[in-house]
């Protein structure tokens, strides 16, 4: 973790500006600098800091490794356990490493999800079985139902990520880019 020298925040290491004043950090790292607007008139109006997505690692990859590994960081995406297997094949790119990542927070959320989904019914048909109620065999499909729609949510995030990477972008996925597991940090300056 990084502290802020300005407003004592603490910051994540791959951080370039203060999450709280906007302060850079580290000036070794780069980073995007505070620019000056002037008025229409000439005279200074304000500093204006740029933030940057802090889920956006596309400028840590040269735009060389973005444009070689774009094709298999597609195919980890559009060809589901057999993409990852494709990708994680490939170690030579850090830009397909880095959605082989992405690709595989989604993988395990969707057993976690899945397992649950299944315990669930499982419970209330077997409840409704030794009961003789129709009602919970309902409730039992009711998580089924839910799971359908979860895999529609997880393939509309899994295209967004999809056309990303088809922009040449490194944009951590959606949904599952705050959880703690596989947590991306900073890979490096651009080669």
């Amino acid at each position: 973790m990084k502290r802020c020298s300005s407003c004592n925040t603490l910051c994540e290491d791959y951080a370039t500006v203060c999450t709280r004043c906007g302060k850079r950090l580290d000036a070794r790292q780069g980073g995007q600098k505070g620019s000056v607007q002037t008025d229409p008139y000439g005279g200074r109006m304000h500093d204006v800091v740029i933030y940057g997505n802090r889920f956006d690692h596309t400028r840590e990859f040269s735009p060389e490794e973005i444009s070689r590994g774009k094709p298999m960081a597609m195919a980890t995406y559009l060809f589901g356990i057999i993409g990852l297997v494709m990708g994680l094949l490939s170690r030579d790119s850090d830009y397909v490493q880095f959605h082989v990542r992405q690709n595989v927070k989604y993988l395990i959320l969707n057993w976690i999800v899945a397992a649950c989904c299944l315990i669930l019914t499982g419970f209330f048909v077997f409840i409704g079985v030794a009961v003789g109620s129709f009602g919970m065999l309902k409730a039992g499909s009711v998580f089924l139902v839910l799971y359908g729609i979860y895999i529609l949510v997880i393939t509309v995030l899994k295209f967004i990520c999809f056309v990303w990477v088809g922009q040449g972008k490194a944009v951590e996925a959606l949904l599952v880019r705050n959880l703690g597991f596989m947590r991306v940090r900073n890979l490096g300056s651009i080669r």
